[in-house]
């Protein structure tokens, strides 16, 4: 009966339970350099002693910055915890070893699970969304197959398509079930956005 007291109190006030997600690193190199989170989750850096992890723009990350985002995380020397990450995608880097292409990215779902612009300016969707067959992308920036790369990502952040040219229209039918992000880079830019495979 106490749990049964324990769990209807936790639905109605909303508790819910977060899952911890470890990064380490591997020589210079973050292992999985690109994850998922949902929000509430945990974030733990268990790095070496010349390595941290600071949060940086998205500019900064592309040129293999240092330069740390105003209100970021950032971990001590040999890691650290990292909670109430916004949804969103997070960049960081390893200020001792940037320029050495050490950096990763975090991406934090919103509760509502619904796809998240970055940049607001800019959209970037896929269609129909769930799926279990083609999608179409959308763009209101300009993409091209010769200097566009679109990349997919499962949940876990593992790559499963990289560096392909960018088309219309993406066949997700032989993909397994489960949440995919798809980046593409145009103009030196990057754009997420999420597409569920049902």
């Amino acid at each position: 009966m106490k749990k049964i007291i324990l769990i209807a109190f936790a639905l109605y006030s909303g508790v819910a339970f977060s899952n911890k997600v470890t990064i380490i690193n591997s020589g210079f190199v973050f292992s999985p350099d690109s994850i998922s989170l949902n929000l509430g989750d945990t974030l733990i850096f268990q790095l070496g002693s010349i390595h941290n992890a600071v949060e940086v723009s998205q500019t900064t990350w592309n040129l293999n910055g240092t330069s740390a985002l105003p209100e970021g995380f950032s971990t001590p020397f040999t890691g650290g915890q990292i909670t109430g990450l916004t949804a969103g995608m997070h960049y960081y880097v390893c200020t001792n070893h940037a320029f050495m292409g050490m950096k990763g990215r975090v991406y934090v779902n919103n509760v509502a699970g619904e796809n998240i612009n970055f940049n607001n300016k800019y959209f970037f969707a896929a269609f129909p969304n769930p799926t279990n067959s083609k999608i179409s992308i959308q763009t209101n920036f300009k993409t091209d197959n010769l200097n566009s790369i679109l990349t997919i990502y499962n949940i876990t952040g593992e790559k499963i398509v990289y560096n392909q040219f960018l088309s219309d229209e993406i066949d997700f039918s032989a993909y397994p079930k489960g949440i995919y992000l798809l980046e593409i880079i145009a103009d030196k830019k990057s754009y997420i956005t999420k597409v569920i495979v049902e």
